[in-house]
């Protein structure tokens, strides 16, 4: 029985530099997914975790994560760019491998684990929908906007991901999570 699987989520803090925006444009063309650095992996639509993606040391067990199967630690992370005069963003959830990890190596567990990455991303297109979607034209107002959604989106998300953890410990709440996920993905994608 899967219980108190744990994840993370790690605030990224990018700094701007109004300048360098105005001279390093970027174009509205959809994203690629990339591979920051090879300990972490980029959410993309095609690509699924594996036990190898697993690279972090469990804790030794304690009292309070006796039942800790694995831990999914993720980022959401942005970045921000000139749009003709707009400023806008680019959200992604991004897995850290090194950091992550799975004591039982079975199907169940990995899935659970590749939900919580999926949901991640769910909330980094949330956020990058909210911001981009503002008619914010002021550089430190649009900054202020930037941090308090950002704030206000990772609190939505760590609570979806307790939700997660609860209602997916049966299969009917697997398959409802699941089914849940990849609406809300399809639907953040289309709106593009």
């Amino acid at each position: 029985m899967l219980t108190c699987i744990k994840y993370l989520l790690t605030i990224s803090v990018i700094t701007l530099n109004f300048q360098w925006l105005l001279e390093h444009k970027e174009s509205t063309a959809p994203r690629k997914y990339f591979q920051e650095k090879s300990d972490t992996i980029h959410w993309s639509s095609v690509y699924r975790l594996t036990y190898d993606d697993f690279q972090g040391i469990p804790k030794p067990k304690s009292n309070s994560d006796s039942d800790t199967l694995a831990l999914c630690d993720y980022t959401i992370k942005y970045k921000i760019k000139m749009v003709g005069r707009d400023l806008k963003i680019e959200a992604f959830a991004v897995f850290e491998r090194n950091t992550s990890w799975i004591r039982v190596k079975i199907p169940l567990v990995l899935n659970h684990e590749q939900g919580h990455f999926d949901i991640a991303e769910i909330y980094a297109l949330r956020f990058e929908k909210i911001v981009n979607d503002t008619t914010i034209k002021d550089p430190h107002d649009f900054l202020r906007f930037l941090n308090e959604s950002f704030k206000k989106i990772v609190a939505e998300c760590n609570e979806e991901e307790g939700k997660y953890d609860i209602i997916s410990m049966n299969t009917l709440g697997r398959e409802q999570y699941s089914k849940w996920i990849s609406e809300q993905l399809d639907s953040l994608a289309k709106g593009r």
